[in-house]
């Protein structure tokens, strides 16, 4: 005795979904980027082989490392700040993807500048998180960049300022500042007709 039953439609959707996680997989490492989660209960991170490639760290205690692992090789610098805006955005119980920049230390001592991009994916009873998953991307060229920028910037003698369409002031050097700014006035969102000595001038 037995049954025939039709899983044409549970083969086609297991099918798919083996194609779309192909087609994440090689997206990802056609970008350089890697996959993490964290579970926040057992406080243990798991990482795919790209960012053990990118640290270097590539032994089995990498595959999933504790937190103390991880703030063995978060620069001091950052660590402060990276456990404050978590506390702030876990609190809120919110389901936006969270964005965090930091610095990671490879397994030949430099430092790495990184973006770890994520969303809670489950949470526990009590509205704390239980599991957030994201992908961690190597941003030093860009820091570097912007460091480069700032720099030559700040170096020049002349006032510059950066300012959008609507005349406020995205970004300025020191001696922009210096020249038009009181101290406890901030440069985020300045309108430049706020230093306009009147409207015809």
């Amino acid at each position: 005795h037995g049954y025939l039953q039709d899983v044409t439609t549970d083969r086609e959707v297991a099918e798919a979904l083996k194609a779309n996680e192909a087609h994440l997989r090689f997206t990802l490492q056609a970008v350089h980027d890697g996959l993490w989660s964290y579970d926040h209960d057992a406080d243990v991170a798991a990482w795919d082989e790209r960012i053990r490639e990118l640290l270097g760290h590539v032994g089995a205690r990498w595959q999933q490392p504790a937190l103390d692992d991880l703030l063995t090789i978060i620069h001091p610098q950052d660590v402060e700040r990276l456990s404050r805006e978590a506390v702030e955005l876990f609190s809120r119980h919110s389901h936006d993807v969270i964005w965090m920049d930091f610095r990671l230390q490879t397994l030949d001592q430099r430092w790495l500048w990184v973006q770890a991009r994520g969303r809670v994916v489950e949470w526990n009873d009590d509205g704390s998180p239980r599991k957030t998953v994201g992908i961690l991307s190597d941003i030093s060229e860009r820091v570097a960049g912007e460091q480069l920028r700032q720099a030559l910037l700040n170096r020049s003698p002349a006032a510059i300022a950066l300012i959008n369409h609507r005349r406020e002031v995205i970004e300025a050097n020191e001696q922009f500042k210096a020249l038009f700014l009181p101290q406890e006035v901030s440069i985020t969102g300045l309108d430049l007709r706020s230093l306009h000595i009147d409207d015809d001038h």
